[in-house]
């Protein structure tokens, strides 16, 4: 799908946090005005570099931008801001990838002459979700890109990407924020969040605000609570233990696509919980990590995420339950 959205993006460097060495990098390239044809944004999810990307082309596409970004109030920036900008496009995986459809129908969009900025900006993001079909494809734009183009790529620094559109961009990293940034973008971006609520979905986040923001959206941290009690609790073996531990888990199915990032949250429980106890606490913690990542495999391979859930807590409370005994 080829869209046009970029409602609710800032416009200038001034109105984000963090990325110094990025924003950097950056604003050398449209003082130099000679602009690659690609760029590659890489680094951990949720860390700024898709509100990057959009102030870098508020930039181009401004017809008097500023020096930190675009000007914010001629028409071109209005357009940016109420989503409305001909010449700033996104493609986004589709069920969780990028397809041949996709690309064949950008590339037949970037044949036609920007709209009414001397460039059109395309941001691809996660490009590691590509399939086969579409990188091959990219990958022919990306040798011979019609003129009047810029593509910016996104993908997590742990991705794999193709060396062959890497060795064809210009990369550009981005790294995770301090716990400290991470609590000053959520008081600018959750003001409704209590400090205590901001500071330890910052904790959970580990230095992406983006990860930070679903946490609180999802009310993950209440949930986290929930869960652990639960998992906890189990080790009486009561009725009642195990029906919370089964509610729990259906709670933790009804995230849906985000249950793997709660699954970290879990994870970071059990770090906490390897710190405090001996050798037979230890053990344990290992084998509950190992119920974590094969939760995670199966996920991934589509299995029935109720189930999953409802697994992987009884493995969980069992773990405990053997340190116990």
């Amino acid at each position: 799908m080829f869209m046009s959205a970029v409602a609710n993006f800032p416009l200038r460097f001034s109105e984000i946090l963090g990325q110094s060495r990025a924003q950097k990098v950056l604003r050398r390239l449209w003082d130099s005005s000679r602009l690659a044809h690609g760029y590659l944004f890489r680094g951990p999810r949720g860390v700024g570099k898709r509100s990057c990307a959009v102030i870098f082309a508020a930039h181009l596409l401004c017809p008097q931008p500023h020096v930190d970004g675009g000007c914010g109030q001629c028409p071109a920036c209005r357009k940016l801001a109420s989503a409305n900008h001909p010449d700033l496009c996104f493609v986004r995986p589709e069920a969780g990838s990028i397809k041949i459809k996709q690309v064949r129908e950008l590339r037949r969009d970037l044949e036609y002459p920007p709209f009414e900025a001397p460039f059109r900006i395309t941001i691809i993001e996660d490009i590691n979700t590509m399939t086969t079909e579409a990188a091959n494809s990219l990958l022919k734009t990306l040798e011979e890109p019609p003129s009047g183009n810029v593509l910016i790529l996104t993908a997590t620094d742990e991705s794999e990407v193709w060396p062959t559109i890497v060795s064809r961009c210009q990369s550009i990293n981005f790294y995770l924020l301090s716990v400290a940034q991470t609590t000053a973008v959520l008081h600018r971006l959750a003001p409704e969040t209590d400090e205590d609520g901001r500071r330890e979905a910052a904790l959970f986040a580990e230095g992406s605000p983006g990860t930070a923001l679903r946490i609180l959206e999802h009310d993950m941290i209440a949930l986290y609570q929930r869960v652990t009690a639960a998992v906890e609790a189990g080790i009486e073996s009561t009725g009642h233990a195990e029906l919370e531990l089964l509610e729990a888990a259906a709670a933790m199915a009804a995230l849906k696509d985000e249950v793997e990032m709660f699954l970290g949250m879990l994870r970071t429980w059990i770090y906490e919980k390897m710190a405090q106890g001996g050798s037979r606490a230890l053990a344990g913690s290992r084998v509950q990590l190992d119920a974590v990542d094969e939760a995670l495999g199966q996920l991934r391979r589509h299995c029935n995420r109720a189930l999953v859930c409802e697994v992987l807590l009884f493995n969980l409370q069992r773990s405990m339950q053997r340190v116990v005994s």
